[in-house]
């Protein structure tokens, strides 16, 4: 029920048009990129300018040279003068173009760099989060995350708050140019129509299935208010027809943001709610978080080390206790093995020595020291680990084996494919190393990614090796392969083997008997057959069962 809890805690988000304190957090990221949006804001005043220079060129055309060419004999100067502001309109067009071209190169490069931090910062702070909030939540929401709700934002960026803030100046400057034009008795009129459009439509405003229409009747209002306002105003001598036409043209630039703004309203609510859900997870602290102030390690890099697990209990979920009590230990370049019955708590050991998780009580100490007081990359750095379905990425072969490691080097790589029985395998490659690796791994059988991820894991020459289920989902050939490769690789090294087949553990140091969440035996395979017990017991259902089978 708790991880169900904290999915629809993630999806629940306000769904406010405004929110100052996310748009206070929003800022701090566009900070950085002051500039563009300067450079961006300056290249839409730019474009307003135009606008606006456009229609006074229509007004001097109109009561210029062909009002007056309407009347005179001699039409041939007021042609040559009606050319050459054609010719300006033309060439102002042109230059608009081009201005057109940087705005959206501009608001799209300006989002981009907004969305490139947000996304690189959403992606570190995903990566250094617990393996519980991973298990807590469908890989599908955090895919969401980074990549639906980082574009709302970029949306945003673009297209909503730098053309919301030039729009607001837009209103204003083209207000007072309309107060200008010599049409007090229409601009009169028109701010009747809007106040009273405004006035009516406070609470329908933020409801889009009646706002965008509401909007769009708004603009038709006051058009057509305008229109009749103007034709009386051009018969009563109070207004040009030149005058008219660029007070029409203006007004087109008044409403065009009012016929928008329904649009920019679901822009800033979607960014909004997306922000929200995004800022949920960074403000995510991990639970397993490195110590404020580490210790040393204990043991050089290259020396096998001792560890103890010290009377650990554990739960993922409240009230639900996965370990009870477990004590044992890993002597330096000794091998102890778990087997046990599904859920008995073997795969929790791993989790827990590699601290994906932190244990409720006891404790887990290597070389004498708990590992909550070690610095984590360099813990897990000395661990080589293989699933029973382990992941290989897309990229090549190289690439999955090295996995950006600087201690991987080209003789520790070949080392590793020889201990894993996989040289044979990258050999027959199309490009050897180099050759590419589909999603998954999907151009490999179970077997081969097996290896793959046993050389993986032996690249880095690992002072612990830990293998959970390693041997459970291959062939019988391609698991003696593998023992091989395991008995010559474990020589000097520390390991811990977790597995259901019995047959791959029998040189075990140590194995122990796990069956909900206790250990209930533990000695060699042979102390253990000699007991009888759960061991024994789980031998011969193996065994006799293969020996039924064939």
């Amino acid at each position: 029920m708790s991880s169900v809890s904290e999915i629809d805690k993630d999806e629940l988000v306000a769904t406010k048009a405004w929110d100052t304190s996310l748009f206070k957090r929003l800022l701090g990221y566009a900070r950085p990129h002051a500039k563009l949006f300067l450079a961006s804001f300056g290249v839409l005043l730019l474009i307003f300018g135009g606008e606006v220079l456009g229609t006074e060129i229509w007004r001097r055309t109109i009561d210029g040279p062909v009002t007056e060419a309407a009347t005179a004999t001699d039409k041939a100067p007021f042609v040559r003068e009606m050319v050459l502001l054609v010719g300006a309109y033309l060439g102002l067009i042109a230059f608009m173009v081009v201005l057109r071209y940087f705005e959206t190169s501009m608001l799209i490069r300006t989002g981009q760099a907004v969305v490139h931090d947000l996304r690189a910062s959403v992606f570190r702070h995903i990566q250094g989060l617990d393996l519980g909030f991973f298990d807590s939540r469908p890989t599908g929401a955090l895919v969401t995350r980074v990549t639906t709700d980082i574009e709302n934002l970029s949306e945003m960026f673009t297209s909503g708050g730098v053309s919301l803030l030039c729009d607001l100046v837009k209103g204003g400057v083209v207000r007072g140019l309309l107060f200008a034009i010599n049409a007090q008795r229409v601009s009169d009129r028109f701010d009747e129509a809007l106040a009273k459009y405004f006035k009516a439509n406070k609470r329908t405003i933020f409801l889009f299935a009646l706002f965008y229409p509401s909007m769009s009747l708004a603009v038709y209002v006051i058009q057509g208010t305008a229109l009749w306002a103007g034709v009386r105003a051009i018969v009563g001598g109070e207004l040009t027809y030149g005058e008219f036409v660029q007070f029409w043209l203006l007004l087109a630039m008044l409403v065009r943001p009012i016929r928008e703004l329904g649009e920019r309203y679901n822009v800033l609510q979607s960014a909004f709610a997306s922000a929200e859900r995004l800022f949920q997870i960074l403000d995510t602290a991990p639970a397993v978080a490195p110590p404020p102030a580490p210790s040393p390690l204990p043991s050089p890099a290259g020396t096998p080390p001792h560890v103890r697990f010290e009377d650990v209990r554990f739960s993922y979920v409240e009230d639900s206790e996965i370990l009870r009590g477990v004590s044992f230990e890993i002597p330096p370049g000794k091998t102890v093995a778990v087997v046990g019955a599904t859920g008995a708590g073997k795969s929790t050991l791993v989790n827990l020595l590699l601290r994906y998780y932190d244990v409720d009580t006891g404790r887990i100490s290597m070389d004498g020291v708990d590992l909550r007081e070690l610095p984590l990359e360099d813990v897990r750095g000395r661990f080589g680990l293989v699933l029973q379905e382990d992941f290989l990425f897309e990229g090549s072969v190289r690439e999955n084996l090295v996995m950006e490691r600087e201690g991987v080097s080209e003789p520790s790589l070949g080392e590793a494919l020889r201990a894993a029985q996989a040289t044979d395998l990258v050999a027959r490659l199309d490009g050897g190393l180099e050759a590419q690796v589909a999603e998954r791994g999907a151009t490999f059988s179970g077997g081969e990614r097996q290896l793959l991820a046993i050389a993986r894991a032996l690249a880095a020459r690992p002072d612990l090796v830990v293998l959970d289920e390693a041997t459970a989902a291959v062939d019988s050939a391609t698991e003696h392969r593998i023992e091989l490769a395991t008995k010559e690789l474990l020589e000097g090294r520390s390991a811990l083997v977790i597995a259901h087949r019995l047959s791959t553990i029998r040189d075990a140091d140590e194995i122990l008997v796990m069956a909900r969440g206790e250990i209930r035996e533990r000695g060699t395979h042979d102390e253990l057959l000699a007991k009888g017990g759960l061991y024994a017991k789980l031998h011969a259902l193996q065994f006799e069962g293969a020996a039924s089978a064939c």
